[in-house]
Formats: C-alpha cells, sequence, structure tokens
C-alpha cells in the first residue's frame, strides 16, 4: 500500500490505514482514482491573483528545505527557501557566500513575477495533489540517520496543505530519491516539477536585497552543548513562547516539538549580524546560567510579530510531519 495522503487528524487516518492495510487494499482519494495530473470530472476553479498586498496575506506557495540531522545550510525557524504571495510577490531565502569569503550569511532577496507564471504555478501545485488539504508525506527516513528533504505549503483551492517528500531536492533526484524515500513515484514526480520551478523563479525572479525587515530571533534550551558565543539580552527566559511555534534544530538535539522563544530585532543590530552570519544557523550561548541556543531569520512580508511567525511555523504541522515520515 501506498501512503499518498492524510486529510484528516493523524490518530483517525492511522487506523484507517491499518484496516485498509489488514485488506491488502491500496488507498486514493483522487476523484475516479485518476492518476496525478489527470483530468477527472471536476474541474478546478481558475485561478485568479490576489490583489492584497503580500503584507496583508500569507503566501498561497511555500518550499521549505529539511534537514533530518545536521544540516547547516537550513535556516532556523523553518523559513521557507521560497515564498510566493497571491499578488505575485516572491521571496528567496537562504545563505550566501558575501565577496568569495568562506562564511555565509543568511541573506532575502523579493521580486514578483507574472499573472502566467503564477498560474503556472498553481496548476502544478493541483497537480501534485497540494490541494487536497491536510497533512501527508511521500516516503519515509525510518531507518535514516541524515539527509534532507522538501517540505510544501499549499494555501490553494480554499485548502491548506502541509506536505513532506524526503530526499526530495531536484529533478536529478526524482528516481534515485524514491528509491531513497519510498512513496509514490507518480506524486513525487509531480512535486519535483513543482520544486525546481520554484527553486528556478527565486533565483531569477527574486533579485532584489531585502531591506528594512526586521529579525525573529529564536532560542530554545538546551543540555550537553559548549557555548560558542556571548548573548546578554535579551535574556531568552523573558521572552515570549507562543504557541505553535516549534523549530527542529536537529543538530543540537533539540526534538521537534520543543517551544521556541521568540524576540524581535531590528536590522543593524549587532546580534543579527551573528545570527544571520551562525556556521550552522545556530550560536549557543549561557544566559542567566541557562544553556541556549539561539536562531534567527529574517520576518517574510507578512509577518509583523512573533505570533505571525508562530502562526506560519504552525502551518507546516511539523510535529506531526515527524511523526508521518518516521512511521
Amino acid at each position: 500500500m501506498v501512503l499518498r495522503r492524510l486529510r484528516s487528524p493523524i490518530a483517525a487516518g492511522v487506523v484507517i490505514l491499518a484496516l485498509l492495510a489488514g485488506a491488502g487494499c491500496r488507498t486514493s482519494d483522487r476523484p475516479n482514482d485518476a492518476a496525478i495530473g489527470s483530468p477527472t470530472e471536476e474541474t478546478p476553479p481558475a485561478f485568479t491573483p490576489g490583489t492584497s498586498p503580500a503584507t496583508d496575506t500569507k503566501p498561497i506557495l511555500e518550499l521549505i528545505d529539511v534537514c533530518y540531522g545536521e544540516c547547516g545550510a537550513v535556516a532556523p525557524g523553518s523559513l521557507p527557501s521560497v515564498a510566493v504571495y497571491p499578488d505575485g510577490t516572491i521571496v528567496r531565502s537562504g545563505y550566501e557566500t558575501v565577496g568569495g569569503d568562506p562564511q555565509r550569511a543568511l541573506a532575502g532577496y523579493d521580486g514578483r513575477i507574472d499573472d502566467t507564471t503564477l498560474a503556472a504555478l498553481v496548476i502544478e501545485a493541483r497537480a501534485a495533489d497540494l490541494t487536497l488539504g491536510g497533512v501527508g508525506v511521500n516516503g519515509t527516513t525510518r531507518g535514516t540517520a541524515d539527509g534532507g528533504g522538501a517540505r510544501f505549503v499549499a494555501r490553494l483551492d480554499g485548502t491548506e496543505t502541509a506536505f513532506e517528500v524526503p530526499f526530495l531536492t531536484s529533478a536529478t533526484d526524482a528516481t534515485g530519491g524514491t528509491e531513497a524515500g519510498g512513496g509514490d513515484p507518480e506524486q513525487r514526480a509531480a512535486l519535483t516539477v513543482l520544486a525546481d520551478h520554484l527553486r528556478s523563479l527565486g533565483i531569477e525572479a527574486a533579485v532584489n536585497p531585502r531591506r528594512g525587515s526586521r529579525w525573529a530571533v529564536l532560542a530554545a534550551p538546551l543540555r550537553g552543548s559548549s557555548p560558542n558565543a556571548s548573548w546578554s539580552t535579551p535574556d531568552p527566559a523573558t521572552l515570549d513562547a507562543p504557541a505553535g511555534l516549534v523549530s527542529e534544530f536537529p543538530a543540537l538535539g533539540v526534538d521537534a516539538a520543543t517551544p521556541l522563544h521568540c524576540g524581535l530585532l531590528d536590522i543593524g543590530d549587532d546580534r543579527v549580524d551573528a545570527l544571520s552570519a551562525a556556521a550552522n544557523g545556530f550560536v549557543v550561548a549561557r544566559v542567566a546560567g541557562t544553556l541556549w541556543g539561539l536562531g534567527g531569520r529574517p520576518l517574510l512580508p507578512h509577518e509583523h510579530s512573533c505570533a505571525d511567525v508562530a502562526s506560519s511555523v504552525a502551518d507546516q504541522h511539523l510535529p506531526d510531519l515527524a511523526d508521518l515520515r518516521n512511521s
């Protein structure tokens, strides 16, 4: 049996899958059990670009690089590598080498895509089943100790979907990655097309360095690590821990469901410079006798507070996806 989608709560989905497995059945919730991208009796609505600015609405598509071990190129706070907004605004975030210096820095760029390109992305998302809604995975990380993959968040056709594909990075991995991650090869191929399109647009369209964006500093208490930086204020213990704000910090051994403390910093603050240049996306500091892992990332256009960051992260359903991909 191939696991393609869990649209219902996780616990209920596990029971249903167990019953189907016992009956030797194959599951599909596509109309007419059609192959991915095939025509069905249901005609999807034509996509209409949004008129609200990116500062007022969440992205319709996000591609997040995922790390299952020690990956220095993954930004804290589950920051999307590429985010596409309903009005065509596109934001790219990631690490870059500045002036040939091997010291990397976390940077962001933005730009715009036209309505035709925006509609093409929506068609690709539909073809990859990212408009069914709910939480799901294609593949597994069971039996692996390291590596990465891709996570998608889609807010389209009146649905919200969080979907993860272990060991999917580019079109060159569409077949080899299938063997490593398992899952449905047809859907994996469709998701690869979408991921490659998003990555290419991130390079070609999002070319303007983002300026004036505030940063969120994210902190989690640690044990067994050694400090590698100094940090005085704010004391992470005094920062809010908004509901839903969790993150992996896998290299520090922080569980995916660990609540993160959050505060805001202004661009130009020395602490932002330290966090953006952190070797693995975080620093370790002892503050008031407690050891903390501290990471940071710029706010996306629609994020104006730690509560907004928490809402963005909650939409990725990190604990649910971790359970699914490890099952």
